[in-house]
């Protein structure tokens, strides 16, 4: 059991999504922990924003070592919820 997880739910604030990671990384955890991503259905370039930061901080190892995992979820919004 990962004793913390944190979210961060997000829509079209992409370009913000980097800040809060750093934020939450330059903590001084003294546990695992977890980080989750709701993107809710973003119009922006969230989904990339998040790619590349992930894939420049694991090249960089940047990420420290009680972070346990990282999770991305893009939230589709039914069709009934689109045309409203």
């Amino acid at each position: 059991m990962i004793p913390l997880s944190i979210i961060i739910i997000s829509y079209n604030r992409g370009l913000y999504l980097p800040q809060n990671i750093n934020s939450i990384i330059d903590q001084n955890f003294s546990f695992c922990y977890e980080i989750i991503i709701i993107d809710d259905d973003s119009t922006d370039n969230t989904k990339e924003i998040i790619e590349d930061y992930f894939k420049k901080a694991y090249q960089d190892k940047t990420l420290k070592n009680n972070i346990s995992s990282i999770l991305y979820i893009k939230r589709k919004k039914p069709d009934s919820e689109i045309n409203k």
